[in-house]
């Protein structure tokens, strides 16, 4: 093995001056790994489509944050405000709820009063998601991906070919394969329930 040469003397200065351990930008990278991670796990088409789900986010945040702040600071004696507080939360929990983004309508008060309401929770509506994790319509999310564009796959009776529609909660029961998908054929054909009369409806 090779003897390393010992340091020369502007390059002990340096190395002074440098934490090996505790990187200034740590959390800088940590963050970008973060978005990284969010872009490949929910099919995003790039940085531009995670900072627009991440405004989105920022916004309802402040609004149910500052709405939770002068709920928790107003007087006790003033009823009517924290009823009117109270019930501008609830309509949008409510509807955070129908949306799929909270898991319950109480979720916000008991978990996210801090930090706020975190990106995945907005991210994991998005039609590709739902598909293979939710519906097991795709093995991954980069084959939902392909399978909307291709204009496989309808939610109700619309044939949809953008990734990111949201799917709410009253909409995940009816996404299914489009009529002329080939999928579906092969789907029904594996299961017995093909009717070759359909050939022609197709």
């Amino acid at each position: 093995m090779p003897k390393l040469r010992s340091l020369k003397p502007h390059e002990r200065r340096i190395v002074k001056k440098v934490d090996f351990y505790n990187w200034k930008t740590e959390e800088k990278v940590t963050a970008k790994i973060a978005i990284i991670n969010h872009i490949r796990n929910f099919g995003l088409s790039g940085h531009d489509e995670y900072y627009r789900y991440n405004d989105i986010r920022k916004k309802i945040n402040e609004c149910l944050l500052d709405l939770y702040g002068k709920r928790m600071n107003a007087a006790s004696s003033d009823g009517e405000l924290k009823g009117f507080l109270d019930s501008q939360i609830d309509v949008l929990c409510d509807k955070l709820y129908a949306m799929g983004v909270l898991d319950g309508k109480n979720e916000f008060k008991e978990s996210f009063t801090k930090h706020g309401i975190p990106i995945d929770r907005f991210l994991r509506r998005r039609l590709t998601f739902v598909m293979s994790n939710e519906l097991g319509m795709g093995e991954t999310v980069k084959k939902a991906n392909r399978f909307i564009k291709d204009g496989h796959v309808k939610v109700g009776p619309k044939v949809i070919t953008d990734p990111a529609f949201l799917v709410t909660r009253t909409l995940e029961d009816y996404v299914t394969w489009s009529q002329k998908s080939n999928i579906r054929k092969t789907v029904l054909k594996y299961n017995n329930m093909w009717d070759d009369y359909d050939v022609e409806a197709c």
